[in-house]
């Protein structure tokens, strides 16, 4: 269930300061990597699992691939996985109550269909959905969390439906050798978390992972309390050096209350009232997953997981109360080998993708139940030309088959299905070790999502597939801890899924758009100047906006043009270290805004700190959001007041908020 995205922001005269910061950023980057750094660790080596869907220690792939490692995450002092990725290099993430508990990442300059357009993974475990409800990235306790990694672009030959814009893929902890720990935490807004962990491996082979994490919290707003649980558990078993086996098993139970948004009057009376003080939601996830991998010859393995996700809740929202159900199953076998070629090894990666989805929702405008089937088969292979280019060729074909019944649009039912072939080309190019050169263009695939179909524009009699290409081009340089990196690139779709809010219906509906078009350049690097100090910035730039039809010209709807960070991680002593960082996002077009004529979202900036003391077994850890206490909103979206009247809305953001945590870990 959807909820609007929606915010504001009482911004200070930044935008004539901003040319400037850009101007220092792009000579930091581009001319003194050494000087200039991000905590956004650009790592040409080594590339992971994200690089082939198979653990790698270094695949020349011709993509932007960003890795953040356990040391970064916990460096920062973030509790959330939202507080890691924001301020990434060309991604931009919006969260409505400012927890994590409602947030949207989006890569590429998309706005309200984001959820849609942004692949995110854990353990290569989709966590989209098929309808538009957005991934659950509060799902995801940092605390299990090993590394993560951020293909910048399109994957669509290697990850399919929904890989648009990007992925991203969280990799948790398998169990190395004995590692135990309980920490405890308060924050502010009556914020009580508790969480635990333990994990092993013993000599036979066999080892195990537990955690559990609960938080309890009023958060910022007026009805916005979050009462929040999360276990895990993982046995695996390396039976030789030529096989493993595993299995895992979550538990995620949440209530949430939902303040809703607020208009500008309401902002400047009082930030954190709500408009709905009887909204909430409720849901219960299970999560299960079985995985094997078997080494077939010396340079040929297989791979394959069988995963359910579970997810039921329940709610008002806007005063009307919903059930929702969704049950998703994916089984994803793939062989993965070499082949010598006189230039080096061919790394081949064959699979296939074959999904189910159960979704069903019961509201005010009656119900709707899909059984959806996917189904997809894809090959890719990375080439060696010579010792310093390489080339890597794909190819992917899926189908999608819909059985949907919908009270109000499809009361006897409908068979929906479409298929659709995606292929990429790339190529890499090494200069001198300290230098790579990339290009690819990679073809791109969505699939229409269930409540998409069920309210379309009356004008269309059915939504077709979204498809297009992305076509960049990278540089990236690397000198011991130093690194930098800038990416230039443009994503044209056709047939874009989106709500249109200008649809003849009157009341709007979802319609494939005329060709959008996203042109971009991301900067980022990382440095150590000194063994105690670690720096680093991002610059993200952005032109998305319609091609043709009657919004021509205009902006994409809540994607900004820009946006800038700076970071910074200094170690006062053995045991104490510093973090500060700043993050910048320009102004916004509010969500919904196809005609670009309600009143922008402004830009600003927001700092935080972090203050770090390890000494083992002990650890505590002080976080400070929003340092200057300033007044923002995060999301902002065209709204009614009254109806017919269309007004901008808003999310407010917190103010200074501060996070402490102690943890002591067992020998």
């Amino acid at each position: 269930m959807n909820t609007p995205d929606i915010h504001s922001s009482d911004m200070s005269d930044i935008s004539s300061s901003f040319s400037g910061i850009v101007s220092i950023s792009l000579a930091m980057a581009l001319f003194s990597p050494a000087l200039c750094a991000a905590d956004e660790v650009v790592r040409i080596e080594p590339v992971y699992v994200s690089a082939a869907r198979s653990l790698q220690s270094s695949v020349p792939i011709p993509a932007a691939i960003t890795i953040i490692n356990e040391e970064e995450i916990a460096a920062s002092g973030a509790q959330r996985i939202t507080e890691v990725l924001r301020g990434r290099g060309g991604l931009q993430l919006r969260d409505f109550y400012g927890d994590g508990s409602r947030s949207v990442v989006s890569l590429r300059g998309f706005g309200e269909n984001a959820a849609a357009n942004t692949l995110i993974l854990v353990d290569g475990r989709r966590l989209n959905n098929t309808d538009l409800g957005a991934p659950d990235l509060n799902s995801i306790s940092l605390n299990d969390v090993e590394r993560i990694e951020i293909i910048h672009g399109s994957a669509g030959v290697l990850f399919g439906d929904q890989a648009v814009g990007g992925v991203i893929n969280v990799v948790t902890r398998t169990p190395r050798d004995f590692r135990a720990e309980i920490a405890a935490g308060l924050g502010s807004f009556s914020e009580q978390t508790l969480r635990g962990s333990v994990t092993d491996r013993a000599d036979n082979g066999l080892g195990y992972r537990f955690s559990a994490e609960t938080r309890d919290s009023d958060n910022y707003r007026d009805n916005n309390r979050q009462e929040y649980s999360n276990l895990f558990g993982r046995l695996d078993y390396s039976y030789s050096d030529r096989g493993s086996a595993f299995m895992e098993y979550q538990s995620i139970d949440e209530d949430l209350r939902l303040p809703g948004a607020i208009f500008a009057d309401q902002v400047e009376d009082d930030r954190t009232q709500t408009r709905f003080p009887n909204d909430f939601t409720d849901s219960e996830s299970r999560i299960s997953r079985l995985g094997v991998r078997q080494r077939l010859h010396d340079t040929w393995q297989v791979e394959a997981e069988l995963s359910n996700r579970r997810s039921d809740g329940e709610g008002v929202l806007t005063g009307s109360s919903f059930t929702q159900d969704r049950d998703y199953t994916a089984f994803t076998p793939r062989l993965i080998g070499t082949l010598p070629m006189s230039a080096g090894e061919i790394l081949l990666t064959v699979g296939a993708d074959v999904d189910r989805n159960d979704y069903t929702i019961t509201s005010l405008f009656g119900s709707t139940d899909n059984r959806q089937k996917q189904r997809a088969l894809y090959a890719q292979g990375t080439i060696p030309l010579d010792e310093a280019l390489s080339a890597t060729l794909g190819m992917r074909h899926a189908k999608v088959e819909n059985d949907l019944t919908d009270s109000f649009s499809f009361p006897d039912g409908v068979e929906l299905d479409d298929s659709a072939s995606v292929t990429s080309l790339g190529l890499s190019y090494t200069v001198a070790t300290d230098w790579r050169l990339f290009a690819r263009r990679d073809e791109v695939l969505r699939f229409p999502k269930v409540d998409e179909y069920t309210f379309i524009d009356t004008g269309i009699t059915e939504l077709k597939t979204q498809t297009g290409a992305s076509n960049e081009f990278g540089v990236e340089w690397r000198r011991d801890a130093h690194a930098a990196r800038a990416i230039l690139y443009r994503l044209n779709l056709d047939n874009e899924i989106d709500f249109d809010p200008s649809a003849s219906s009157g009341f709007g509906g979802n319609t494939n758009l005329e060709p959008t078009r996203r042109t971009g350049l991301i900067i980022d690097g990382n440095a150590q100047p000194t063994p105690a100090l670690r720096i680093g910035g991002a610059y993200g730039y952005v032109d998305a906006e319609f091609d043709s039809g009657s919004f021509s010209g205009n902006r994409i709807p809540f994607v900004a043009e820009q946006t800038f960070s700076l970071n910074a991680n200094y170690r006062l002593a053995t045991a104490w270290s510093v973090f500060g960082e700043c993050q910048y996002i320009s102004s916004r077009v509010p969500q919904g805004d196809y005609a670009n004529t309600l009143e922008k979202l402004p830009g600003y900036s927001v700092y935080n700190a972090a203050i770090d003391y390890h000494a083992a077994p002990w650890k505590l850890t002080l976080r400070v959001d929003n340092l200057t206490d300033k007044r923002y909103s995060d999301i902002a979206a065209r709204d009614f007041n009254p109806f017919p009247v269309e007004v901008t809305a808003y999310y407010p953001a917190p103010e200074r908020a501060a996070h402490l945590s102690m943890a002591y870990q067992f020998e």
